[in-house]
């Protein structure tokens, strides 16, 4: 029982994330702890946005140990969701932040970076496809749409 509570052997985290980040408005992500490279460290997320759509992530991120100050840098993948009005977008994101340890194995980071959209794609199903909608308007309004969204998340997070 006492390896069990050893907190040094951890492998996994969870983490609460609020704010407009990759994650969404409120997001859950678990993640693994690389122990070959000590800082990495692996996420796939769930969330949901306002908007209203949900978010899958995919990121991986190097937190640095640098005289007991804690930066990161990440990077990762979304696929947003936006299930109510029946379009999709694929994205990239990049983020830097700053984490900081309330308990051995509770940390709190605020995270600020960019998205870039590669591409939305609008479902067949979709009101968007409406026979009142006109295609090449639609069209227009998708090529019309800024591919960089910033972002800014608040996180919080306990290894086990």
């Amino acid at each position: 029982f006492s390896e069990a509570k050893d907190t040094r052997n951890r492998d996994f985290v969870i983490e609460v994330a609020v704010g407009s980040g990759p994650e969404g408005n409120l997001g859950i992500l678990l993640g693994w702890l690389n122990k070959p490279v000590r800082g990495l460290e692996y996420y796939v997320g769930f969330g949901y946005e306002i908007t209203p759509s949900r978010h899958y992530t995919g990121a991986a991120r190097y937190l640095f140990n640098i005289d007991g100050y804690r930066p990161f840098v990440a990077a990762g993948y979304l696929f947003n969701d936006a299930y109510a009005l029946g379009t999709y977008s694929h994205n990239v994101f990049a983020e830097v932040g700053y984490s900081w340890v309330l308990h051995h194995t509770s940390h709190f980071t605020l995270g600020v970076g960019v998205r870039r959209i590669l591409h939305v794609g609008v479902r067949d199903d979709s009101l968007l496809r409406g026979g009142d909608v006109d295609s090449a308007w639609l069209e227009r309004e998708l090529r019309a749409i800024s591919p960089w969204v910033p972002q800014a998340a608040l996180r919080f997070s306990r290894a086990f």
